[in-house]
């Protein structure tokens, strides 16, 4: 098998932190690597409105109760953070 095309990714950030969502850039880069497309789906950030931040162990219990979502397969056992983000307000 042989890669024909590899996709790059670029995402907005907001204060340091990537913001991943709708908005991104994508490049399309050929076997050869020449680029071979770019596609723009991006939108500039319009600050809506500013809330606090809950308590992380209450988030987590609200989480663990079906209050959010989260990208874990339902038949998980476990899960484990590799790493966190420091969030800087």
């Amino acid at each position: 098998m042989k890669v024909l095309v590899k996709d790059v990714y670029f995402y907005p950030t907001v204060n340091g932190m990537p913001v991943y969502g709708i908005s991104r850039i994508i490049i399309s880069v050929g076997h050869e690597g020449e680029i071979i497309g770019i596609s723009k789906y991006y939108k500039d950030y319009e600050e809506y409105e500013k809330v606090k931040l809950k308590d992380p162990k209450k988030a987590f219990e609200e989480l663990k109760s079906g209050g959010g979502s989260n990208n874990i397969d339902p038949d998980a056992i476990k899960a484990k953070i590799n790493h966190h983000f420091k969030l800087q307000v």
